[in-house]
């Protein structure tokens, strides 16, 4: 009858939401939504759409709407700021669902939250789960797949200056792969990030001398590529960091980076700790 049609159409309306979002998701990541287009601005009444398929039961249309909803916040949305915050509960609760962060849609939710971050300045998370979600980032990050969506959000975090315990922990293993991640691209990026973090970030004198030391304790890093990266991180402090902070810390980096310059075996760090100094 009528009434056995209705419900079997029920029962599959998630493959028309699926399908309406697979053509949603082409259309963003060709950019024929994109930019100053009027379709951007026709963009705001799915974005409580999307954030509704967030919530739904089927993996697939989660993960359709985490892929429509992370190039969504990179466009001039009016309607972005009213929907952050549903979509980023949405997006925590999927990444706690997850059973690693390197699941791809974990990865997809991390995205979310920090473009949520960077693109909606009105969307402030808690700093309770700020810190989880942070913790929740860093928990895989020797996973290779992990790692930039987890500098992302810190980025993101660090950025709108929101001040969260956590961020200062886990600074701790950022230098840390500065000195010892194997790929280029990775230290790079840990640089980077601690640069971000002791510029423009609150330090005060004590943390930043700390960060400092450890820097120039590794100076004399037994690898030579872990050598290289912290010369060219504080060759990064001495050209960007304010001359007054400079002034106080003057003492403890010269004599170090003379020493790296005079005593260093490879060829390639001298020349580095000169740029330093």
């Amino acid at each position: 009858g009528g009434g056995g049609g209705a419900a079997a159409a029920a029962a599959h309306e998630w493959l028309l939401v699926e399908f309406a979002l697979t053509l949603l998701h082409g259309g963003l990541k060709r950019g024929s939504m994109g930019g100053r287009s009027p379709a951007a601005a026709q963009l705001d009444p799915l974005l409580p759409l999307l954030a509704a398929a967030l919530r739904s039961r089927h993996a697939g249309t989660v993960s359709l709407a985490l892929r429509c909803f992370c190039h969504a916040v990179r466009l001039p949305v009016p309607g972005l700021p009213a929907a952050a915050g549903e979509a980023g509960k949405a997006a925590a609760d999927i990444l706690a669902r997850a059973p690693t962060t390197a699941d791809p849609v974990a990865q997809d939710a991390l995205k979310l939250l920090a473009g949520l971050l960077s693109a909606a300045k009105g969307y402030r998370p808690g700093t309770a789960q700020l810190g989880r979600l942070l913790k929740l980032a860093f928990s895989d990050i020797e996973e290779a797949a992990a790692r930039q969506t987890a500098f992302s959000l810190l980025k993101a975090v660090l950025a709108r200056g929101l001040v969260v315990a956590e961020v200062y922990d886990i600074m701790g293993r950022v230098q840390c792969l500065l000195v010892r991640a194997q790929a280029t691209p990775v230290r790079e990026l840990a640089a980077s990030t601690l640069l971000q973090f002791l510029l423009d970030y609150p330090v005060g004198d004590a943390r930043l001398q700390r960060h400092l030391a450890f820097l120039l304790t590794n100076l004399s890093y037994e690898h030579e590529a872990g050598r290289l990266a912290v010369l060219a991180a504080l060759h990064q402090v001495v050209t960007k960091f304010p001359t007054e902070a400079l002034d106080a810390s003057a003492e403890q980096l010269a004599l170090p980076l003379v020493l790296r310059l005079v005593n260093d075996p490879s060829a390639a760090a001298p020349a580095a700790a000169g740029n330093g100094g």
